[in-house]
């Protein structure tokens, strides 16, 4: 048996890769601790079930995703920066196959992870939101409602491949059109 540091981070990234090489349905407790060499009864220290690790590769691929848009210096338009974080999240969503997990999860994993979707989705709104205000001039209502649609409307092209980012993001350009600009030298 191997003795590391950080077994739950062991267990957590093996897990991580046996999903996105192969699939939810394939991974099972016995295949993670043959990958990490450890015993089973070690994995069953730190999780109950392989929904608990599934729960934590959810959490693992969020906190990914904003430590980039972190990263992320801030481009001189909004749609610029819009550009970056979509891309950011379908490089995200690519890895993990979101739509074809979904098909295999039980009613209540599903659950747990669209609270966990809906909670990490808040916290892009808000991003989003932060944004906005740094480049139109919105009342604080109505760029909540803004920031709000823009984040589930790239959720929704990410798990929807009958509607493109370009078709949404001409739209959004319309919209965006309607506001007044801040000072950064009207640029969108």
């Amino acid at each position: 048996m191997r003795k590391l540091e950080n077994q739950k981070q062991i267990i957590l990234e093996t897990s991580k890769e046996l999903v996105l090489n192969s699939s939810y349905k394939d991974l099972s407790i016995r295949k993670i601790a043959k990958e990490c060499n450890i015993s089973i009864g070690t994995i069953y220290n730190y999780y109950h079930d392989k929904n608990e690790i599934f729960i934590d590769i959810l959490k693992d691929f969020w906190i990914t995703f904003f430590n980039d848009l972190k990263s992320i210096k801030q481009s001189e338009t909004f749609i610029k920066t819009l550009d970056i974080f979509n891309s950011h999240l379908e490089s995200i969503s690519i890895k993990f196959r979101y739509e074809l997990l979904s098909r295999y999860l039980e009613t209540d994993l599903l659950n747990k992870g669209n609270e966990l979707h809906n909670e990490h989705q808040a916290y892009f709104s808000k991003l989003i939101d932060d944004l906005l205000s740094k480049f139109y001039i919105i009342d604080g209502d109505k760029r909540k409602e803004l920031a709000y649609f823009i984040t589930k409307n790239l959720v929704f092209i990410i798990k929807d491949n009958t509607y493109s980012y370009d078709c949404f993001k001409d739209q959004l350009l319309i919209v965006l059109n309607t506001y007044k600009k801040e000072i950064y030298n009207g640029n969108i």
